[in-house]
C-alpha cells in the first residue's frame, strides 16, 4: 500500500471531522448555523434545526437563582435527602427545559414541582419515598422517573399539553399513583 493510499482517506476523514466538529458542539448551535472556534472550518448548515434543538445559553446571561446549575440550556435543581425541597414548592424558572433530581430518602416527598410553561419538565426520583405524596404540574412534556421503594407512591402528575411519560423501576415504586 503506497503512502498516498493511505493518505487520502486520512485527509478526507480529517476534514469531515473538522467540518463536522462545530455541530458536535451543541451549544454552538442556534437556529441551524454553529460558530465553529476554529475560523477556518465552514459552519453554515451543519446544525440541523429542529423543534428540539438545543438553544445556547446567551453571553453574558447567568443561570437562573432557581437552578443549581444549567448546561445546554437546561436549569437542573438537585434536591438530596434532608434537603428543603420536602413538603415545599419546587419552580422551575420561565423561558427553559428543567430537570429535578430528588436523590435519597424522602428528598421530595409530598413537594409541588412546577413545570416551567410552554417547555420540559423531568423529573428523577431516586430513593425510599424520593417524590412520594408530590404534585407534579408540568409546562408542556413532562418525564417522571422512578427508581426505589415507593418513590413516586401517591404522587400527582398533571400532563401539560406535550408529553407525558413515567417509568417506575417496579411496581411498588409507583404505587398509587395519579395521572391526569
Amino acid at each position: 500500500m503506497s503512502s498516498r493510499t493511505i493518505a487520502t482517506p486520512l485527509a478526507l476523514g480529517l476534514a469531515f471531522v473538522l467540518s463536522c466538529a462545530s455541530a458536535l458542539d451543541r451549544s454552538a448551535c442556534a437556529d441551524g448555523q454553529c460558530a465553529s472556534a476554529l475560523p477556518s472550518v465552514p459552519t453554515a448548515g451543519a446544525c440541523a434545526a429542529s423543534d428540539d434543538a438545543i438553544q445556547p445559553e446567551a453571553a453574558g446571561t447567568s443561570c437562573p437563582a432557581e437552578c443549581d446549575r444549567c448546561e445546554g440550556g437546561v436549569c437542573q435543581i438537585e434536591c438530596r435527602e434532608g434537603s428543603s425541597c420536602a413538603r415545599e414548592t419546587v419552580a422551575c424558572p420561565p423561558g427553559m427545559d428543567c430537570e429535578v433530581s430528588c436523590s435519597g430518602d424522602a428528598a421530595c416527598e409530598s413537594a409541588t414541582i412546577e413545570g416551567p410553561t410552554g417547555f420540559a419538565l423531568e423529573i428523577d426520583c431516586h430513593g425510599r419515598s424520593a417524590c412520594g405524596g408530590a404534585v407534579v404540574n408540568s409546562g408542556r412534556d413532562v418525564e417522571l422517573n422512578c427508581r426505589g421503594a415507593e418513590a413516586c407512591g401517591s404522587t400527582t402528575m398533571h400532563c401539560g399539553a406535550g408529553g407525558c411519560d413515567w417509568a417506575c423501576a417496579t411496581k411498588a415504586s409507583c404505587k398509587g399513583i395519579v395521572v391526569d
